[in-house]
C-alpha cells in the first residue's frame, strides 16, 4: 500500500482498500488493547464485506488475492480481539505490537 496503487484490479477491493488501510493505521497508532479491539471489530466487518463479494470468481487471481488479504486482516483482527478478551479475564497482555495486517497488506504488491 504505502502510497502505491493497488495491483488488484477489482472495483470492490479498490473502493474498500483505503478504508481498510485507514482502520489498520488506527490500530497501529493506539497503544491500549481495548482501543485496538474497537478498530479490529471494524476491520473484521470490512474484511467480511470482501469475503462475501457477490462478484467473487474462484478463477480470478484478483479475487484470490483480495480474499487472501481479507482473510489475513480478519485473522489479525480476531487476534487483537482475543487479546482484549484475555486482558478482560485478567491474563497479561505482554505488550504485543499488533502490526501484522499492514505488513501483510503491503506484501501483495
Amino acid at each position: 500500500m504505502k502510497g502505491e496503487k493497488s495491483k488488484i484490479n477489482c472495483p470492490t477491493f479498490k473502493k474498500r482498500e483505503p478504508v481498510i488501510k485507514d482502520i489498520t493505521d488506527k490500530i497501529n497508532l493506539v497503544k491500549e488493547p481495548l482501543e485496538k479491539a474497537k478498530f479490529a471489530e471494524e476491520l473484521q466487518k470490512k474484511a467480511a464485506v470482501l469475503l462475501s463479494c457477490i462478484d467473487y470468481n474462484e478463477r480470478s487471481i484478483n479475487c484470490k488475492n483480495c480474499h487472501i488479504i481479507a482473510n489475513l486482516c480478519k485473522k489479525t483482527a480476531s487476534l487483537i480481539i482475543k487479546a482484549k478478551n484475555l486482558r478482560n479475564k485478567g491474563v497479561n497482555y505482554f505488550g504485543i505490537n499488533w502490526t501484522l495486517c499492514p505488513l501483510l497488506m503491503t506484501t501483495y504488491i
